[in-house]
């Protein structure tokens, strides 16, 4: 008899990766993985899965790779195999999105949410679902300010990208269809590397306050940018994963929104004096006022010299902050604990440093 199997989107992706691993580590070969990948990500998902079973050999024969796509009628994939799919599947994890702030609308559409939708209709055809894992984003709150709760969704708020905007579409059609498909969904703050190696894949958020340090010579005397007291939430990778993969295995979470947030988040400004430290530069000894900041970043060049596109400076200074209660009520049940930022922002900038070529975005 085959193994049940458990469906992914998303893989080779940092997240995914990380969270594969995660999922084996529990399941073993108790489970049969499936991963719908890109035809062009195909090579790359191949070798991180043959390098994985090297380590482990009894995992030779416990994955498939399906070439599909989000943006086509069932991924694009044939009716036998959609068939053995429905008759196998029993988890879903979907992780498969663009995070770029700066995608085009169009496009972010197709992927985040009809891709989402093929997803759901994908999940209603299966014959044993357990449960959908949907991997949301704190930021479907947009433009909000202040306390966020997790029971929250449409407040009538703006966005400031398509990313946001396409994220809080996609989460509305999953909670749309609460009542016949058990879903968890899980909303992560700004994912940065693991907390003990440093490790990622993408230069973004805290990533560019970095890049933007790294630029200027020693001798520059760097302000705060505005107040920077509010709460920059990041949480690290590899907390992450232990969190939702110990939370997926909990049947209480089904029809949960869960912000895996940091309850107590470093501000802005104790970002750049952890990142002026590991520099060996001086801390900031003055303040350049908000406004004149949004003033100087919509300057023409400014962002190509900075390394922060105007898109990411919103979010340094944004007054908004993510409740994780109900997330951290179910983790306080033998779950990970949360690395607090003094404990990893020298790893992060150490890995950064070393290594340039995560300012390559990836869209996908």
């Amino acid at each position: 008899m085959k193994a049940q199997g458990i469906f992914l989107t998303g893989y080779p992706g940092f997240l995914a990766g990380r969270l594969f691993t995660k999922l084996w580590q529990r399941f073993g070969n108790e489970r049969h993985y499936h991963f719908l990948v890109e035809a062009r990500f195909l090579k790359s998902a191949e070798a991180g899965l043959s390098a994985l079973a090297q380590e482990a050999p009894e995992l030779q024969n416990r994955y498939t790779l399906w070439a599909g796509d989000l943006t086509l009628p069932n991924f694009g994939l044939q009716e036998a195999d959609l068939a053995s799919l429905r008759a196998h599947v029993v988890q879903v994890w979907h992780l498969a999105a663009i995070y770029d702030l700066h995608v085009p609308a169009d496009l972010a559409f197709a992927v985040n949410v009809e891709g989402t939708e093929r997803v759901l209709d994908f999940c209603s055809s299966l014959q044993s679902l357990d449960s959908i894992q949907y991997i949301s984003t704190c930021y479907v709150a947009g433009d909000r300010t202040g306390l966020i709760l997790e029971s929250e969704l449409d407040q009538g708020q703006g966005f400031k990208n398509h990313y946001e905007s396409t994220k809080f579409e996609a989460e509305k059609r999953v909670q749309a269809r609460w009542q016949d498909l058990p879903t968890t969904i899980h909303r992560p703050a700004i994912v940065v590397g693991d907390s003990k190696s440093g490790e990622t894949v993408k230069g973004d958020g805290p990533y560019f306050l970095l890049q933007f340090l790294k630029r200027l010579p020693a001798w520059f005397p760097m302000p705060h940018f505005g107040p920077s007291q509010v709460g920059f939430n990041v949480v690290p990778v590899d907390w992450l994963v232990a969190a939702m993969d110990f939370l997926a295995a909990d049947p209480r979470t089904r029809g949960e929104v869960l912000q895996l947030a940091d309850p107590q988040p470093w501000t802005g400004r104790q970002w750049m004096e952890a990142f002026l430290q590991a520099l060996n530069r001086s801390a900031p000894r003055w303040t350049l006022p908000k406004t004149l900041a949004e003033a100087m970043i919509r300057l023409p060049g400014v962002p190509r010299l900075t390394g922060i596109p105007r898109e990411a400076f919103v979010y340094f200074n944004h007054p908004a902050r993510y409740s994780s209660d109900r997330c951290m009520s179910f983790l306080q049940d033998g779950g990970p604990n949360l690395p607090r930022p003094e404990t990893y922002a020298e790893a992060l900038a150490a890995f950064a440093m070393a290594h340039p070529e995560i300012y390559r975005r990836p869209t996908r």
